[in-house]
């Protein structure tokens, strides 16, 4: 049963939709509408298979929500289809639908819903088909005869509508059948799927045809119900009248289902993962259920779904459904079995109890997701290693730090069963560590055979100390405990060492001595006293005492001695000879008698009227915020009287920074007495004092609120001393930024979009556009242009 076109009719109902506007529900607040595209159009492929015959697509509830953004204007007492209620008759199943019963007073939206389940039929497409042929989605007054050939069902173009079809719900009906008719008798009708098909453009043969390939049954269907594809001119004026050869129906089709639901040929296989271009956030496509949204891309690497990501717009996402599934946890469930999600398989729990330990929560997926996930063989235990080569054992919610021979001690020694995500290890509270020896940070624990001692980081394992004394020096020789030496191998050995008085934690160097760390007056006093340093880890670090004192030249021994630390040497001194030097004052420090007695004694000061003191170099002619260069590489940093030198990765950085002095050079022997910070300038977001800038034309300019989280910016703490050295302007940063050339380019959600002067126009910036770094503005990923 062919629906026929019906000439001007349709012209003219073409134009009065395309005065019709209509917002589909945003997957946010604000609202993303795509517009059609005609070069999107295929007359072989008007609307896909997956899309057309889904009888799921939409609940009664959905669309009910889906109608009242549709028509807005479809107030009380209008008879427009918000409103429409009619008493719906029981359809008997048959080869085409299924069963349905009766109704009384049953809304419009109730039997879209009803009769698309019933038929297999989506509600989408049946929208759309009132849509065009009676515009009844639009109408907020519909005329009655319109209800009455709401689908054009019966209602050929050469004879009135057969009376016999009349009425909505008998018209949704056998609009809907018929498609299930076609599908199911292909060979009966003109227009055929797989197959090379002529298609006329309209009933006036003069106007000619083209030979499609029909791709399948839906747009089979579409042309058997309406036998006319648009031609070249009712394209080029997509949403209004092309020529005297036009013909409407399936171009209105398209136009309108790619306007209100995304494209009606997207097709996604269970386990696809896309990618919003509006709020960033991924989906999972489940067949059974829709999209399952997942918030961010550490869940999907945790679940191995990372890789050939598609990118697809808010109104595509929800032409598919969304599930009300998310994924948000490491914890999945699959059927009633619960895994963790790591580093791309799914990994079953050892046991119950091995599972409480880790409380988590877990996320419930569809179970055609579950299927396309890996799983690994092997079973989770309470041992467990991060992505930076950490071992833990996971104990009532806690991640305790430990070793591999700490794990085996405890019966957990074969391989570490799990690897935990980054973001997760994060999260979880931290433990004392699982010692074998008991030890936690900074605790002190001696050899019973060798009689060697101890220091215990988290971080590194046992660090060796040379001897008792440098103990006492550091203040770690009361409670020590004394422990088998396999005890001591099973929480691990450090490569670290304490050998030397020296001790660097962080950037900065100390002198051990009398149970505190002191720092040294200038880099002068430190290269006097000639010594090694032993780098800490920062853990062991943060449990040593600092002295608010620090280290000069000038120093006594726990006999009462005087001394004068020279190139090296020890010079014997007297209240007297200090004075005569200029050197007269409170002792600075009190040397170790171990590190007294190696070094060497030079001539006593009383036999020189000054000290050959270390001549004064570069380094103490610096000033905080200082451009430095190494003379031999060339390698610039700033300098940091806290932290040392900074490395500068770029030149332009500096310049961004506001710094036009010319570097000081410095030999190597001053970069190495300065010594270098972990911290590394290489990008152009700066933080200072807990604050976030953009450094840019000399200055640091915050953000607007709201603003930070859409630029993709790595940011550097800077030392306070650098930061206090800088300009900060009064101006903020917006979303709003100009390039060299003047354009205005919008930053959001890590892309930059060209705005037109029309865009900018009617959606004035909050702040003045912020001038970015050519350099930059390249490295930020391009979006769609702003309309």
């Amino acid at each position: 049963m062919s629906k026929l076109w019906r000439g001007l009719s349709l012209a003219l109902a073409a134009v009065l939709v395309a005065t019709v506007l209509v917002a589909m529900p945003s997957l946010t607040d604000s609202n993303e509408a795509d517009a059609a595209n005609a070069a999107d159009f295929n007359p072989g492929n008007i609307i896909s298979d997956e899309n057309f015959y889904n009888g799921s697509a939409m609940t009664s509830a959905q669309i009910s929500s889906w109608l009242k953004g549709a028509n807005a204007g479809c107030v009380s007492g209008r008879n427009c289809i918000l409103n429409y209620t009619e008493n719906t008759p029981t359809m008997p199943a048959d080869a085409y639908c299924g069963h349905l019963e009766g109704k009384k007073g049953e809304s419009a939206a109730s039997v879209i819903a009803r009769v698309g389940k019933a038929c297999d039929i989506s509600q989408k497409a049946l929208l759309v088909l009132l849509e065009k042929e009676q515009s009844l989605i639009s109408l907020r007054d519909v005329p009655n005869w319109k209800w009455e050939s709401a689908t054009g069902y019966g209602c050929p173009d050469t004879a009135p509508c057969d009376a016999g079809f009349g009425g909505f719900f008998t018209q949704v009906y056998y609009g809907a059948r018929a498609y299930q008719y076609y599908a199911a008798h292909p060979t009966q009708y003109r227009h055929q799927p797989m197959a090379t098909n002529s298609v006329l453009y309209n009933p006036n043969s003069a106007c000619g045809s083209s030979r499609v390939y029909i791709q399948n049954y839906a747009t089979a269907g579409l042309y058997n119900y309406t036998p006319y594809q648009p031609n070249k001119a009712a394209m080029n004026n997509l949403y209004g009248v092309g020529d005297s050869c036009s013909a409407y129906g399936n171009r209105n089709f398209w136009r309108m289902y790619t306007d209100w639901f995304g494209s009606p040929t997207s097709k996604m296989q269970t386990g696809d993962v896309v990618q919003s271009t509006k709020t960033r956030d991924y989906f999972i496509y489940s067949g059974s259920e829709g999209m399952v949204r997942v918030p961010n891309r550490a869940h999907l690497v945790s679940l191995g779904q990372h890789l050939g990501v598609q990118q697809m717009s808010a109104n595509d996402i929800l032409s598919f459904g969304l599930s009300g599934k998310r994924v948000d946890s490491w914890g999945i469930k699959c059927g009633s079995t619960n895994y963790f999600a790591s580093t791309g398989k799914l990994q079953g729990f050892e046991s119950k109890t091995v599972e409480n330990h880790y409380r988590m929560s877990f996320s419930t997926l569809p179970n055609d997701i579950c299927s396309t996930l890996p799983k690994s063989g092997t079973k989770i235990s309470q041992a467990a290693t991060d992505l930076r080569g950490n071992v833990w054992m996971i104990e009532s919610g806690q991640k305790r730090h430990s070793t591999q021979k700490a794990l085996e001690s405890f019966g957990l020694g074969q391989k570490t069963k799990i690897t935990l995500p980054t973001d997760f290890v994060n999260a979880m509270a931290k433990g004392k560590p699982a010692t074998v020896t008991g030890a936690g940070i900074g605790d002190v624990v001696r050899s019973s055979k060798t009689g060697d001692y101890f220091i215990y980081s988290e971080q590194s394992g046992m660090i060796r100390v040379e001897s008792r004394a440098h103990l006492v020096s550091m203040g770690l020789h009361l409670g020590v405990d004394t422990v088998v030496p396999n005890s001591i191998l099973a929480d691990g050995l450090s490569s670290v060492r304490v050998n030397s008085w020296g001790i660097t934690c962080g950037s900065t160097n100390y002198f051990s001595s009398t149970g505190k760390l002191q720092a040294f007056e200038s880099n002068s006093a430190q290269s006097a006293y000639r010594m090694n340093f032993n780098k800490l880890p920062a853990d062991v670090c943060s449990t040593l005492t600092v002295s608010s004192s620090k280290v000069s030249i000038v120093a006594t021994d726990l006999r009462d001695r005087l001394w004068v630390i020279d190139r090296g040497q020890k010079r014997p001194a007297t209240a007297a000879s200090l004075k005569a030097a200029g050197l007269s004052g409170k002792f600075q420090i009190t040397l170790p008698t171990a590190f007294v007695n190696k070094l060497p004694t030079g001539l006593p000061l009383s036999q020189a009227a000054q000290i050959q003191q270390t001549p004064q170099s570069t380094v103490d002619q610096l000033e905080s915020g200082a451009l430095v260069e190494s003379a031999t590489s060339g390698e610039q940093f700033l300098y940091s009287e806290s932290d040392g030198l900074v490395a500068v990765e770029d030149p332009a950085f500096v310049e961004a920074l506001g710094i036009e002095a010319e570097p000081v050079a410095l030999e190597d022997f001053e970069v190495q007495l300065i010594g270098t910070s972990d911290t590394v300038l290489n990008t152009w977001g700066i933080t200072c004092g807990g604050e976030s800038y953009f450094a840019a034309g000399g200055e640091l300019t915050l953000f607007a609120p709201d603003t930070l989280v859409h630029y993709p910016l790595g940011f550097v703490e800077l030392p306070a001393d650098i930061c206090g050295t800088l300009a900060v302007s009064d101006a903020e940063i917006g979303k709003a930024v100009t390039d060299a050339a003047g354009q205005v380019w919008i930053i959001y959600e890590g892309r930059k979009h060209l705005a037109s002067d029309e865009w900018l126009a009617e959606n004035p910036p909050r702040t003045e556009p912020f001038a970015l770094p050519a350099a930059y503005l390249k490295q930020v990923p391009t979006g769609t242009g702003l309309e």
